[in-house]
């Protein structure tokens, strides 16, 4: 049995992460602790084979890597994988490419009605060459990719300005307007070019660039334009008039003049003749007939801002408000028969009171 060394000797061992303790096998007690340090076998040296009471102990043997100057690599499993996406997505909700090109539509619903060959001269004066149609001039603007369409009742449609550009055209025009409105109505959509003229989700995609292409499609626009502002106008009056009803049923009678139910229903009427008869909300233009190559953009945004519908959903509702004023007459009416007769009743027995006073005297 071979014998076991006599001479100390120091075994070091790895604790916790980097650390070590020297223990001395001599004093039986560990040493001091020196600093945390990071210990990695070489494998470039061979180990060390002793023998204590009979049992072969092999150890290899330890160098010391001070951190940080010597980092030990993190393997490959525990490397954080970073994705990188991109700054902004090339597709909308709907899964289509976003077109490179997307300009503003804004419709302004400002007047009764247009001065237009007032309109004419004032372009001309500008050094621009307008295009006068049946109801309507259009001129494109130097400088830009602008076009302006003003239309006989009272609408301007705009492309392919900001907001401030629109905001001072219709400042420089507010001259030729007859009858202002007291709110303007407005509306906007995008529009872009493609491969098949489509509308979705107020985007209007045009596959032919030409300005009557444009003229075609404002037509369409300016009449949901006009229409809009009329719904305004009638929900306004149903608002004003809407608590007559309760009060005819709880009374019997309304707190309502001759003179201003007269006045209500003039103005009904007049609304009822903007929209059916001058406006030409319900029919179509001019324009369309005569192009008929045209006719497939106007009728596309006519359906898609749902006008046809939308006409009729507000002459329905004036209807209503008809009947109701019918009603208010016909109970003025009655009230006022019925004084004319208690007043015919008064007069006949102020009458007969005088006769016989005669009589008795």
């Amino acid at each position: 049995m071979d014998q076991i060394p006599k001479e100390p000797y120091k075994r070091e061992r790895k604790v916790g992460f980097g650390g070590d303790m020297s223990v001395n096998h001599e004093e039986g007690r560990p040493s001091s602790l020196p600093k945390p340090t990071m210990m990695l076998a070489s494998p470039a040296r061979n180990s060390i084979d002793v023998n204590i009471r009979g049992r072969s102990h092999s150890y290899a043997p330890l160098i010391m890597a001070e951190s940080p100057r010597d980092p030990v690599p993190m393997p490959n499993a525990y490397k954080r994988k970073r994705t990188l996406k991109p700054a902004y997505s090339t597709k909308d909700r709907n899964g289509e490419a976003i077109p490179a090109f997307i300009g503003r539509i804004a419709a302004y619903c400002t007047s009764e009605m247009y001065e237009l060959a007032e309109l004419y001269d004032y372009f001309c004066h500008r050094g621009l060459t307008p295009t006068t149609t049946q109801g309507s001039v259009m001129a494109e603007l130097k400088g830009s990719t602008g076009l302006v369409v003003f239309f006989t009742y009272g609408v301007v449609v705009m492309w392919g300005l900001t907001v401030v550009e629109e905001r001072d055209l219709l400042g420089e025009t507010d001259r030729f307007r007859v009858n202002p409105v007291g709110e303007v109505e407005v509306d906007d959509l995008e529009y872009t070019f493609g491969e098949a003229a489509k509308i979705v989700n107020d985007r209007l995609v045009m596959d032919d660039p030409n300005s009557m292409a444009k003229l075609a499609f404002s037509h369409a626009i300016a009449q949901s334009t006009r229409l809009s502002f009329f719904e305004d106008e009638v929900e306004r009056m149903i608002i004003d008039t809407r608590d007559l009803p309760m009060q005819m049923a709880k009374t019997g009678k309304v707190s309502l003049s001759r003179a201003e139910l007269s006045r209500r229903m003039a103005v009904l009427f007049i609304e009822k003749s903007n929209v059916n008869l001058q406006s030409g909300v319900s029919d179509v233009p001019d324009f369309i007939w005569e192009n008929q190559q045209f006719e497939r953009f106007y009728t596309m945004v006519r359906q898609y801002l749902e006008i046809p519908s939308r006409a009729k959903a507000l002459n329905n509702r004036m209807i209503v408000m008809q009947e109701l004023f019918d009603m208010l007459r016909s109970e003025s009416q009655a009230r006022s028969a019925e004084r004319q007769e208690w007043i015919v009743i008064t007069l006949i027995v102020t009458e007969l009171s005088f006769l016989l006073a005669e009589l008795v005297m």
